[in-house]
Formats: structure tokens, sequence, C-alpha cells
């Protein structure tokens, strides 16, 4: 006689997480990326077998087969370190396939190495400060500090406009020579830090007459840029690694800022 199941059981593997950690304000202040990338970082244990909590490997390439897009992986997985779901145990390294190597995670919810759960999401209590550290972690990270600008200026990160004498920045080049821009200390027009200035979205003239771009920006990113083209613009949407993408011409202004905007927040994580 064969062995009836109970009529709760769970008819493979499972991963558990508490009610409580559903209900948290950490957990429920995770974008979708986070709880994609979590939810790769649980199917890795399952297929350890439940053990190596601590040292699971997972590959970019492992995020992206799941269905996460490439460049929103990072700032995801800040985002759970920050609000405490994950723990980095060793980073990985980029480089040629030899010398590469994953991060490796331990989930905090989960046992490792016979140890308890840690839970630390719990250190996080309210609404406010969870929401605060995910927008902080997620912000892009400045890769450099100069950059070079030829032909025309390109915008990149949150910096999107330099006043170095009061009036609308310039850069100094020719057809052919670039220059180096110190982008530490932009602001915004009327002097104001990117950090104080308007949440609305503005544009800002950089660079001379014939090179010059207008930059679409609020005082949290840079959505993009503008060039005059005859009567009208060409406009560009920038991406998260600064990368910056053809929209196409538009015969007006506000039509040019309004697909930039567009096209660039449907471009992020």
């Amino acid at each position: 006689m064969s062995k009836r199941k109970r009529p709760q059981s769970i008819d493979g593997q499972f991963a558990p997480r508490l009610i409580e950690m559903l209900e948290s304000p950490a957990y429920r202040a995770l974008s979708p990326s986070a709880r994609y990338v979590l939810d790769r970082i649980e199917i890795e244990l399952a297929h350890h077998g439940g053990r190596d909590n601590g040292d699971l490997p997972v590959t970019y390439d492992d995020f992206e087969h799941y269905g996460i897009h490439r460049r929103c992986v990072a700032p995801a997985i800040r985002e759970l370190v920050a609000l405490k779901f994950i723990e980095i145990t060793k980073p990985g390294r980029a480089g040629n396939a030899e010398h590469r190597a994953p991060n490796l995670f331990r989930l905090t919810y989960r046992h490792a190495k016979r140890e308890a759960p840690t839970h630390d999401w719990r250190r996080i209590t309210t609404t406010e400060q969870a929401t605060a550290l995910a927008r902080q972690a997620r912000a892009p990270i400045a890769r450099k500090k100069h950059f070079p600008v030829a032909v025309f200026a390109k915008p990149s990160g949150r910096n999107c406009h330099r006043n170095h004498s009061g009036k609308t920045a310039t850069t100094g080049h020719s057809g052919k020579t670039a220059t180096t821009l110190d982008i530490s200390g932009w602001v915004l027009p009327g002097g104001a830090p990117v950090s104080e200035a308007s949440p609305e979205v503005t544009t800002s003239t950089l660079g001379r007459t014939g090179d010059r771009v207008e930059v679409v920006h609020d005082r949290e990113r840079c959505y993009g840029y503008l060039r005059p083209w005859g009567t009208g613009f060409k406009a560009w949407w920038s991406g998260d690694r600064f990368d910056d993408h053809y929209i196409g011409e538009f015969a007006t202004k506000p039509a040019a800022i309004s697909a930039v905007v567009d096209k660039a927040r449907a471009g992020r994580c």
C-alpha cells in the first residue's frame, strides 16, 4: 500500500521565506530587478542542494539568462547588500576567461554552514530608512573624474553642467583636438548644486556655437542630450553606463526633450 502524502506537502524543491520578511520595510522597498537577482541566488542555493550558502557563485551570465538585463545586475546587487538580504563573501574579479571569477554570495535569511540565519534585514525598521538605502545603493557610480570631450560634449552620469564663471559652461576644443573636462563640482544653471536643484526636467547648454549640445537633466540624472539640426534637433538618450543611443530628429525642442526622457526612463531598471 503506497504511503499517502500530506495534503499540504510541497511536491518539489522550494525556497522558504518568512512572512515577516515579506512584510518588512526592506523587502517592500526592493526594485523588481533586485527581487529577480534574489530569486536567482536562491535558485543557485537549490542547485547546491541547500548547502554552500556563503559560497554561492552566480555570474552575470547566470543573471542575464534568468531574464535580468545585464546593466541592471550591479545596481540590484548593491541594493540587496544595502538592504541586508545578501552578503558578498568574496568579491569577484573581471578579466580574461582564465582570470575571471564571480562574486560569492550568502543569503542572510537562510542557514549557512550549520549556522542559523542572521536575518540582517531586520535592522532596517522603517519604510523611510529602507527607501533611502535602496535609492542610494542604486545611484550610478561615478567611474572617472575626468573624461575627454571632442567634437561635442558628451553628457554622462549625474553631473550635467559645470559653471566656471557664472555663465554657460564651454569647452575649448577644435574639430580634432580633445580636451579633458573636470566634472567635479558641477552645478546647474543659476549656480545651484545638482543635489539642491529643482527636480523638474530642464536643459543646460554645453559647448561652443557649432558644437553646442543641450543636456536634458533633472537633479537626479542626465537623461540625454540634443543637438541643433537645421530648424530642429537631433536627440540621444543616455544609459547608466554613459552609453548614448540615437533616437531621431524632431521639429521642436519640447518634442525632442519628451522623447529623450521617455526613452531614458524606459531603458532604466
